[in-house]
């Protein structure tokens, strides 16, 4: 299965969850997990319409958001999930929109 229809049997299961909740998918944000993913296929699932991306390696993301960044058309997204380091955490800010921890 590509990226692309696994993005899209995923949405397409969001939006028949929402319809039993009663709840309105636009209102539903889907995250992509990408740590330890290439960046062609984070790419790839940009260009399949994805525009948020998960990841919690510091150290990897350090490399791989500007990296995907400048190849991009539009802006991504980026979320840092989970437990953040004191001594990591002055890389953060410059690299995520969004912090869940």
């Amino acid at each position: 299965m590509s990226i692309a229809d696994n993005l899209k049997q995923v949405r397409e299961e969001i939006a028949t969850a929402c319809a039993k909740a009663n709840r309105n998918p636009d209102d539903v944000t889907l995250v992509a997990v990408s740590k330890k993913k290439p960046i062609t296929d984070i790419i790839e699932a940009f260009e399949a319409g994805q525009q948020h991306f998960g990841e919690n390696r510091v150290e990897e993301s350090m490399e791989k958001i500007p990296q995907i960044n400048a190849q991009v058309s539009q802006p991504i997204t980026w979320h840092m999930m989970g437990h953040i380091q004191s001594r990591k955490a002055k890389h953060i800010l410059p690299l995520f929109d969004m912090i869940h921890s």
